[in-house]
């Protein structure tokens, strides 16, 4: 597996070196940026997204009483491998321990990965856990019913999980598919074509979308790293043309908004678009001087 991981792996970096000889920008850096950039989150984010994580998690088995089995089950579990015998007569014991501390390890260091560095909070992400997850709740189920025939393991999850399994098959759980978060993107995308030729649009999140929607549009898309780099860019630009940047609702625009300020800049609000179910999707901001007030 490992030879053949870094076989594909080698052309594909050769593939990439070769194109950047050539003058072109490497698809790992353009595919950075069109996701906005991984960088590590700001403190003031540790809370916010580690709730938003969590509330994803437990859609996984979208059943209370499964998840507080695994719950408490697993830190018993981690135990008995940890304190398992070194003996050879539990040689299959001790595989098993090791199984268990390492699928714990990584469920452990992804969600950590995912919590601490700036992924997009989507469903998704959530998916590569789901089966180590259920792994080890076979496991901490096999503990609670040691000694007991197989088939009551698979009465308790068949009766545990029917409801949810119910649920998700009729699409009653607010993840896996499309369920708005971009509604209004259309229309962020048909206000920015009717922009004046080499209008600029400064893009953090929405590269991929803009890269669609915006495509051989006359406009001049403009990734931003940082709220330094853009009030920079500002700075030394600002007085040629409109410049235009959209916010997500997920997204905070405070940091951007100081950044702006010192260079004498602000943002001024021109459309607000709506998901199906009512709640703001996103914010068109113009940039502009401060010394200009009102929306156009």
């Amino acid at each position: 597996m490992l030879i053949a991981w870094a076989v594909v792996t080698g052309i594909i970096v050769a593939w990439d070196a070769a194109r950047i000889a050539r003058g072109a920008v490497s698809f790992w850096q353009a595919g950075i940026r069109g996701y906005g950039g991984l960088r590590l989150i700001w403190p003031q984010e540790l809370s916010t997204r580690l709730c938003c994580w969590l509330e994803l998690m437990r859609y996984i088995f979208a059943s209370p009483v499964v998840d507080i089995l695994l719950l408490a089950g697993l830190p018993v579990l981690i135990w008995q491998a940890l304190c398992a015998p070194r003996s050879s007569e539990a040689g299959l014991h001790t595989r098993e321990a090791l199984a268990d501390v390492s699928l714990t390890c990584f469920v452990l260091l992804y969600f950590l990965f995912l919590w601490l560095r700036a992924f997009q909070i989507w469903d998704r992400y959530i998916l590569p856990l789901t089966p180590l997850l259920a792994i080890l709740l076979g496991r901490v189920l096999s503990m609670f019913t040691a000694g007991r025939i197989p088939l009551l393991i698979i009465i308790l999850v068949l009766v545990l999980m029917s409801p949810p399994a119910w649920n998700a098959a009729h699409s009653l759980y607010p993840v896996g598919g499309d369920h708005g978060a971009y509604d209004g993107i259309e229309l962020i995308a048909a206000f920015l074509r009717s922009q004046p030729e080499g209008t600029v649009v400064y893009h953090h999140w929405l590269g991929w979308h803009y890269s669609f929607y915006l495509f051989g549009a006359p406009l001049y898309l403009a990734y931003w790293p940082t709220p330094a780099w853009l009030a920079q860019d500002v700075r030394a630009f600002g007085a040629q043309g409109g410049r235009f940047i959209a916010f997500p609702s997920w997204e905070s625009s405070a940091r951007v908004e100081r950044a702006l300020a010192q260079a004498g800049y602000e943002l001024a609000p021109v459309l607000v678009t709506t998901r199906r179910d009512g709640t703001r999707s996103f914010t068109l901001y113009r940039v502009q001087p401060l010394s200009e007030r009102g929306i156009r």
